[in-house]
């Protein structure tokens, strides 16, 4: 299970429940990182969780990620580490969407309600 690290002051934590279609993975520790309206509405637009994760960790900038090995990864490679693991992808374009703007998300959707 990779983790997101963020040297930024506008971060917060918070457990979240992750889902891979219907099935609960369990809870993550995860840390969020909040975004500018105009970064939040890219994010938004897009079709499906793996575009969304995608998306979000290119906004937040460069995001160390730690992989279940231990190993710690950045840039591409940390992109493509998080695409391949399917609860990653999950709590970050899931879970952070709904935290970001709390009450105005789905629980289980991608896409945004206003």
């Amino acid at each position: 299970m990779a983790t997101f690290k963020k040297r930024s002051t506008n971060t917060f934590k918070k457990k979240v429940s992750v889902f891979l279609g219907d099935e609960s993975l369990g809870d993550l520790d995860v840390t969020f990182v909040q975004l500018s309206q105009d970064e939040f509405s890219d994010l938004v637009e897009n079709e499906n969780d793996a575009g969304l994760c995608k998306r979000v960790i290119q906004a937040v900038g460069d995001i160390p990620v730690e992989g279940s090995e231990g190993e710690v990864v950045r840039g591409q490679d940390a992109i493509d580490l998080v695409l391949n693991d399917a609860s990653c992808v999950s709590a970050c374009a899931v879970e952070y969407m709904e935290t970001l703007k709390s009450g105005n998300f789905r629980k289980r959707g991608a896409r945004g309600r206003r």
